[in-house]
């Protein structure tokens, strides 16, 4: 009963665990990077939640996920990560805090978008960050936070939630965390 974005951060943890020095059995990896790819929808030309073809359940997080997930296993410019970033870029959010596809979440989805473009880089990151920078700013409210999630399932976790996510996604080109580094 697995999913893309519960295996997106444990290969996450992986490639930090490998960053600290400890030793992360390759196989594991690859086994983690096939389920990655297996979640890829050749037909939608990006990333789905789950492998599920009666429900597809594509949104920008999962995009985002997919590619993040392939460059931190060491498959940064793979054909499903350019394919996925090519669909972000043609999709748009169409707000801020906003979305438009079913399960979606704003700032979970800009935050592993922010991280994936930038892993990315060249074309992908200079189109992309510019306008989500923009936003994320004209958006902050006065006392330095950023509004609740509007997608009913994630108000319960507030605004401490949604700006650790904004800042995150802001400070990508910092590299600040080790594990987002090129």
């Amino acid at each position: 009963d697995a999913d893309l974005s519960v295996t997106g951060w444990q290969l996450m943890f992986l490639r930090s665990a490998q960053n600290a020095g400890f030793a992360v059995p390759s196989d594991t990896v690859d086994a983690a990077i096939g389920y990655v790819k297996r979640n890829f929808d050749s037909r939608r030309g990006t990333f789905r939640y789950k492998i599920d073809w009666r429900k597809p359940r594509i949104n920008r997080g999962m995009a985002g996920v997919g590619i993040l997930a392939l460059a931190l296993a060491g498959e940064h410019h793979s054909a499903e990560a350019r394919a996925a970033a090519d669909w972000l870029l043609a999709n748009p959010y169409p707000g801020f805090n906003r979305y438009t596809f079913e399960d979606e979440t704003y700032f979970y989805g800009v935050f592993h978008c922010s991280q994936a473009m930038y892993q990315l880089g060249g074309e992908y990151w200079a189109e992309y960050y510019p306008q989500l920078a923009n936003t994320l700013l004209a958006n902050q409210n006065a006392d330095g936070s950023w509004d609740r999630e509007r997608q009913p399932s994630e108000t319960r976790f507030g605004k401490c939630y949604t700006t650790a996510l904004c800042v995150l996604a802001l400070s990508a080109p910092n590299q600040l965390l080790p594990v987002y580094q090129r």
